[in-house]
């Protein structure tokens, strides 16, 4: 099936999108690797009278670290975040989940940023993101702002970015030394999209008590949901298996799965508990 007629930009500058997102007020969307939104259009699930693709704006395309964080470029490939080779213990978490998204060509064409902003409940740099309480900025007619990626996903395919932003850097935190992470995808029997995905950061102190603790989980609700109240129960004690299974049952209680036809309520809430303490395990025999 083909998309309906829309008009097609492609700016050479952010200001020259900005300024046509501007000019469309709400009626344009942003294009980026297209991995995502080309689909719906395709299938009609959505129509779109003006696009606005921002992958020749090259300013959008980098990979930098610093001693705060990992900065990503939203134009920037998921297959250049997958090869980057910098990642050190701290950021393992990134290279599982692009290594999982779909296959080499999907990660050859799709972006950072268009992964984290098109608001897809299946998507897997959202759930890192927030495990990491990394953040977005966009930019936009009034100038940049930050939004922490634990508050940016209102409902599916809908976020805190407004008609006229643009993702135009990602940031996931540096949490310093004595800290891992990892990324566990249960996949449907057919496809690469996830039944469940998990995303867990931790870091311990020398004693071996939890500092600091973020988990999220993609494919589970109707948006990318961080599981606040268990990553507070992991804080403050060591990660033992009694404090895993504790984390575990309180992650099951956040959330509200649907009964599907990949599985019951109780089938997805055993198989959150048992990624919860997987991935939690997994983290901890990175250190």
């Amino acid at each position: 099936m083909r998309p309906t007629e829309f008009d097609y930009f492609a700016p050479g500058t952010l200001d020259e999108a900005i300024g046509l997102l501007k000019k469309y007020n709400g009626e344009a969307k942003v294009l980026a690797g297209g991995q995502s939104l080309l689909p719906l259009l395709k299938s009609r699930v959505t129509s779109i009278p003006y696009l606005v693709d921002i992958a020749n704006i090259e300013s959008l395309t980098y990979i930098t670290r610093n001693d705060k964080a990992l900065l990503v470029g939203s134009t920037t490939k998921v297959s250049a975040l997958e090869n980057y080779n910098n990642f050190g213990k701290n950021f393992e978490i990134i290279k599982e989940a692009t290594a999982s998204i779909a296959d080499p060509l999907i990660r050859n064409m799709g972006t950072v940023g268009g992964n984290i902003a098109h608001g897809d409940p299946g998507n897997d740099l959202p759930a890192v993101l927030m495990a990491l309480d990394g953040s977005v900025t966009v930019t936009g007619p009034g100038g940049q702002r930050h939004i922490s990626a634990r508050e940016l996903y209102l409902d599916s395919y809908t976020t805190s970015i407004k008609d006229n932003e643009i993702i135009t850097e990602v940031q996931f935190p540096f949490w310093g030394t004595h800290s891992s992470g990892t990324y566990i995808k249960f996949k449907k029997p057919a496809g690469d999209f996830s039944i469940a995905a998990i995303a867990i950061q931790l870091k311990v102190n020398k004693d071996g008590i939890c500092e600091r603790f973020g988990a999220a989980l993609a494919s589970v609700g109707p948006t990318s949901i961080f599981l606040r109240k268990a990553s507070e129960v992991m804080v403050g004690s060591k990660i033992t298996p009694t404090a895993m299974k504790k984390a575990a049952e309180t992650a099951v209680k956040e959330i509200n799965p649907v009964a599907d036809r990949n599985g019951t309520v109780d089938q997805k809430r055993e198989l959150v508990r048992r990624m919860f303490i997987e991935g939690t395990r997994k983290s901890l025999r990175k250190l």
